[in-house]
């Protein structure tokens, strides 16, 4: 067979030109990236109303939220710790802070990391915006080998809520009964921390306090890495 001098030039070429333009990745260190995400509550003590649970009324069924206790107008904070493997400090990504406005007043976080990847969304229902408008809507996440804690005000607790939350049609149990602030993640992150359900926490004042800024008192906790 002969070979065509020319088509082996413009392959070699088209190699060159792909390798200029594709990112080198063969240098990049693995970074193995952890947050843990804490209750959101500036009054204080912070007290738990209700333990996990999809709704804080009978029968007490167990989900993703926790209900805390926050004074009308006070702050709604998000709190982190950020840990990453590969480098002493730096950025990890985005949060974006996004009305969310259902059958309750909502405001909620959402997380990208510094490549563009979704890890989904923190959810604080009762809640109202920091101002109109808010003085800023995102803040950059950090982690370090020790450890970054943030703090962050993204939402005010709200002194009033919608009829349809706080005095429904019957049979259907008012989801409002005061100011309080209930914490919810989606299916990105992993609920933790050494709360209790639903069933053995449930009033409309604090069943127990709790040392939320505390490492080993985060809410809910993610993990990713990159380059790996």
């Amino acid at each position: 067979m002969k070979i065509n001098p020319i088509s082996i030039l413009l392959a070699l070429i088209l190699g060159i030109m792909v390798g200029f333009l594709l990112p080198d990745t063969t240098g990049a260190s693995v970074a193995y990236i952890d947050v843990y995400h804490h209750p959101a509550p500036s009054t204080f003590p912070p007290g738990l109303n209700c333990g996990w649970h999809v709704a804080c009324v009978s029968p007490w069924y167990s989900g993703p939220a926790l209900d805390w206790q926050n004074n009308g107008g006070n702050a709604v904070l998000w709190r982190d710790y950020g840990f990453r493997s590969d480098v002493p400090s730096g950025s990890i990504g985005t949060a974006s802070i996004v009305s969310a406005n259902g059958t309750c007043k909502a405001m909620a976080v959402n997380v990208t990391d510094s490549f563009g990847f979704y890890h989904g969304q923190i959810r604080y229902e009762h809640s109202d915006p920091l101002g109109n408008p808010p003085p800023y809507s995102s803040f950059g996440l950090n982690a370090g080998w020790g450890g970054a804690w943030q703090e962050v005000s993204v939402a005010l607790t709200a002194s009033s809520e919608y009829q349809s939350c706080a005095s429904p049609p019957p049979p259907n149990p008012p989801l409002w009964t005061g100011p309080h602030i209930h914490q919810q993640a989606d299916g990105y992150w992993s609920n933790t921390g050494p709360y209790p359900s639903a069933s053995s926490c449930h009033s409309n004042y604090p069943c127990a306090y709790y040392s939320v800024t505390y490492p080993g008192y985060q809410q809910s906790e993610q993990h990713w890495c990159w380059f790996c």
